[in-house]
């Protein structure tokens, strides 16, 4: 009943808030999804952070901002997830890494996070 209920959403909320690894754990797992965009870095970054910002999935949200990259480009980053995007120049365009500390790329948040960045690209 209810206090199953009340589990899951507390267990979300605990994946969420990064219980499991770091972000460097992450990139050494390897990116989640990859995804290669025609526009340039600045433009994907620029449409992915508001488009995560205002996601939300069981009354979670969590504000993204955009950040320079690690070594080139941009980074888009959650505030309060352990997830970014990287954004790096590509011949004329950009190719996306989509790293994740808390999820892999079938779990829901993942799929809502992916289905965000498709729609910026």
């Amino acid at each position: 009943g209810n206090d199953m209920k009340l589990f899951v959403g507390l267990a979300v909320v605990m994946a969420l808030a990064g219980c499991t690894m770091s972000m460097d754990e992450a990139r050494q797992k390897g990116p989640i999804a990859q995804f290669s965009s025609a526009k340039a870095p600045s433009m994907v970054a620029a449409c992915i952070a508001p488009t995560w910002s205002s996601q939300s999935y069981r009354m979670v949200m969590f504000d993204a901002v955009v950040q320079p990259g690690r070594n080139e480009g941009f980074m888009v980053k959650s505030i309060g997830a352990n997830e970014a995007v990287d954004i790096a120049q590509s011949g004329q365009g950009s190719a996306l890494k989509y790293f994740s500390a808390n999820a892999d790329s079938l779990d829901a948040w993942s799929q809502m996070r992916i289905k965000g960045i498709r729609s910026c690209l």
